[in-house]
């Protein structure tokens, strides 16, 4: 079975070409949310998220809570402006990236559909990761 070493998602705003990147620890979302602008993206995107879901958030992390009417106003915000997928950092015998396109639900909630799961096996180059989260992204809704 493999071991999940870390789960993120990535967003993507197609007006600006920006990134944001939320952090989960134990399956709960904590501040703070990681901007990356597209250069950075192009230049070292694969780096940065790698170094994000291998070296999770410790307990000190804030919880991001949608009870706080402030959280949950900039959640949603985030959830119109951006596509978002989820990423996990995946350990067996070999690394790998497990990326699922996002569907919006109500709220802050979304669908997930197994057939859209894309399975990269680590290493790959910078390019080969964000050809594959292009391709995540024309499918997330």
């Amino acid at each position: 079975m493999k071991e999940v070493l870390g789960t993120c998602n990535l967003g993507f705003r197609a007006t600006t070409g920006d990134y944001i990147l939320l952090k989960y620890r134990s399956g709960v979302m904590v501040e703070p949310i990681v901007s990356i602008s597209c250069p950075e993206m192009k230049s070292n995107g694969l780096s940065i998220v790698l170094d994000i879901l291998r070296n999770p958030p410790g307990p000190d992390a804030k919880e991001m809570s949608n009870f706080d009417e402030k959280t949950k106003k900039s959640l949603l915000k985030i959830k119109r402006d951006y596509a978002l997928i989820t990423m996990s950092l995946l350990q067996n015998d070999f690394q790998e990236l497990k990326i699922i396109p996002l569907h919006a639900g109500r709220g802050w909630s979304f669908e997930r559909h197994t057939d859209e799961i894309c399975h990269l096996q680590l290493p790959i180059t910078n390019e080969q990761f964000l050809k594959t989260i292009r391709d995540a992204f024309e499918i997330a809704t």
